[in-house]
């Protein structure tokens, strides 16, 4: 037993080496993209004693703010830390796929292959992995699960993977696509094998209890609360005002551009798909079912975005991993160019030139979110509110300073598609801001005039700041006399900003 814990121990450390040193350099800006920043503010309100979705609005489930409220919990609230755990946590999504790997049969280097293919993946680019979206957290959630569910046919394990999986679910909804495929393919298993009926219904019953304790506990609590209208509301009606109809060749691209991402990936997964040189009947049943499924929920919404390519890289990883197993029959020059040699050299060359690149995206660029902070940190008074406007809203969270609106996340007040989505009284909303007269209001790019709020930006603000990419920083032209700074012949009104 002792034996067996250092093993998975030594597999987990070497992963999470692998992880930190493919990600290392992203851990230092502010801003990597806005869903992270909006999971720390959201936790922080929710630390703060707010309740999602009533006092701080956004359109995803609460599980993932719950879990980042947890991290801040016990970890502090630095970005750093954030991006710190995140990477464990991948770590610990290639253990479990090394370990399930293993259980469906893989042997040699094969396991080790597929977790490391995972790390690499989650690792190049910002949109695909290194931002920590939902899919890297609920992916976690998911392969614990498979691996539960591939072990002996317990109904302590069958509740515990289903308990998994529901944990998931609250993270995103979308996973509700993985268990589906677990259940295709279990049913399968259980017409193949000739389970006896009973002992496949206890199973199922025992799966979806765990499944249902998640989602029902939080359902629960807004329903003893009477916000049961805002979290149906927020939970369905809304995912649902987001489809759009694409056409077909849109999603053909998409799918596209995810493979030839990962070439090398893509070429791995193919020819064992196609090879038959080893028996993996039961193992490619499952990721043909898997894959299906989750391109299925990715596409068929609509909003093609790159992260979540991430949800399709469990089957992804495992499939392409087992194109190392010893086992498989290479043929003609194959073998020389996959061996062990070569292929540690090219993971070498890869995690040098993922330096170089990270050091260009990460570290070489201007970090205009930390400066605005540094500079309001230098002017701000305790009863002080500041407006993040269209600007990045982790500036609130470097402050310690509360959002005047509960729609944190930039887009949901400015992108016309979230205003529609959401029901949201973008003018009321606006003028509930401006009437708590915040003193800094951030804005890039020119002023709206043709709505009342850059109406009366025109009117009461003038711009004392303004930094590269026309990010401009605006004060309340009554509070002016307050920090003498701010009468610089260089201020300008906020009337020169306007188109």
């Amino acid at each position: 037993m002792r034996n067996k814990q250092f093993a998975w121990a030594k597999l987990l450390s070497v992963y999470a080496l692998l992880a930190l040193l493919m990600r290392f350099l992203s851990f230092f800006p502010s801003v990597i993209d806005h869903d992270e920043s909006t999971y720390i503010l959201i936790a922080d309100a929710i630390r703060e004693g707010k309740i999602y979705l009533i006092d701080i609005v956004d359109t995803k489930p609460v599980g993932i703010f719950l879990l980042f409220g947890f991290f801040q919990s016990i970890f502090g609230e630095s970005i750093l830390a954030i991006r710190i755990l995140t990477t464990l946590w991948i770590a610990l999504t290639a253990l479990g796929i090394h370990k399930v790997h293993e259980s469906l049969g893989g042997v040699g280097q094969a396991p080790f292959a597929s977790g490391v293919i995972y790390l690499v993946m989650t690792s190049i680019y910002t949109f695909y992995g290194i931002s920590p979206n939902t899919e890297l957290f609920f992916n976690l959630f998911t392969i614990v699960a498979l691996w539960l569910l591939l072990q002996k046919s317990q109904m302590s394990h069958f509740f515990l993977a289903g308990l998994s999986l529901g944990a998931g679910f609250i993270i995103k909804y979308v996973v509700l696509f993985d268990a589906i495929a677990f259940a295709l393919f279990f049913l399968w298993k259980a017409i193949k094998e000739k389970w006896a009926f009973r002992k496949a219904f206890a199973l199922a019953m025992a799966c979806i209890l765990g499944f249902t304790i998640p989602f029902g506990s939080v359902f629960a609590f807004y329903w003893s609360n009477g916000f049961v209208h805002q979290f149906l509301f927020y939970s369905f009606e809304v995912s649902g005002n987001y489809f759009i109809d694409r056409h077909w060749t849109d999603l053909v691209e998409f799918v596209f551009q995810g493979f030839a991402r990962y070439i090398f990936v893509s070429f791995f997964f193919f020819y064992v798909l196609f090879d038959r040189s080893i028996r993996l009947n039961e193992f490619k049943t499952l990721i043909i079912l898997w894959s299906v499924c989750i391109l299925y929920i990715i596409l068929v919404p609509g909003k093609l975005f790159g992260h979540y390519f991430i949800q399709f890289m469990l089957p992804f990883s495992l499939l392409a991993g087992s194109f190392f197993d010893e086992r498989r029959v290479l043929k003609g020059i194959l073998p020389k160019i996959f061996s062990p040699k070569i292929g540690y050299s090219i993971l070498i060359l890869l995690l040098i030139a993922n330096v170089f690149f990270q050091k260009k995206d990460y570290l070489d660029k201007a970090d205009y979110a930390e400066q605005i902070a540094d500079y309001l940190d230098d002017h701000l008074k305790p009863e002080d509110v500041i407006y993040t406007g269209n600007y990045h809203q982790i500036i609130y969270h470097l402050l310690d300073e509360d959002s005047p609106t509960p729609f944190i996340h930039r887009s949901l007040l400015w992108d016309q598609e979230n205003v529609e989505a959401l029901e949201i009284n973008q003018k009321k909303e606006l003028k509930h801001i401006m009437r708590q007269e915040p003193r800094y209001v951030i804005y890039q790019g020119d002023l709206p005039v043709e709505i009342d709020f850059g109406k009366m930006m025109q009117q009461d603000y003038k711009l004392i700041k303004a930094f590269p990419k026309e990010i401009n920083v605006y004060e309340r032209i009554d509070r002016l006399t307050e920090n003498p700074k701010n009468k610089d012949a260089g201020i300008k009104d906020a009337s020169t900003s306007v188109r």
